[in-house]
């Protein structure tokens, strides 16, 4: 029934005709867009937004009624957080061999910063009290590097058809 051809040097492409494999088979070649591969460019998404925000979070030094410093810091740390998103899910895609964009990267960073702000937003709109950046640097690590990666994979797959 499995009729070998090579496809490349590195790999073997079985074409069978059995139910419970329609698709094109092939060995010697790691798998793609899975999603563990994803779960890893999330991860490293994750863990660039932490890197830049933490580097404007370790530089940045306002005072309790400097609201200036305090717009400026939040600005500087989203941007860096997408910027960080941004390298380590593209970095991260690139070594999985995953389909991948780096305008969608960006996009995806881009939309989890709003997305995070949402999210603060519902979680401070019924509380007297700001929440402090115990919950809120994690809300935006999370939404930057995770929206990063999606981003990054749907507009990798609709520029590059299979």
């Amino acid at each position: 029934n499995a009729q070998p051809r090579p496809a490349s040097e590195n790999a073997i492409v079985f074409r069978t005709r059995l139910p419970i494999a329609p698709r094109t088979m092939r060995f010697g070649q790691p798998k793609v867009d899975d999603s563990g591969s994803f779960v890893l460019e999330a991860l490293a998404g994750t863990v660039g937004s932490l890197a830049g925000i933490g580097i404007v979070g370790l530089t940045s030094q306002c005072g309790v009624e400097d609201l200036g410093c305090t717009i400026l810091t939040v600005g500087a740390g989203g941007a860096l957080g997408i910027v960080g998103a941004t390298a380590g899910t593209s970095l991260m895609a690139r070594r999985t061999g995953a389909r991948r964009s780096l305008v969608g990267a960006a996009l995806g960073a881009t939309v989890g910063t709003g997305i995070g702000l949402g999210i603060h937003y519902l979680f401070n709109q019924s509380s007297d009290r700001n929440l402090g950046d115990q919950i809120v640097i994690p809300i935006f690590v999370l939404s930057q590097g995770t929206v990063s990666a999606l981003g990054s994979r749907l507009v990798g797959r609709a520029r590059r058809p299979r």
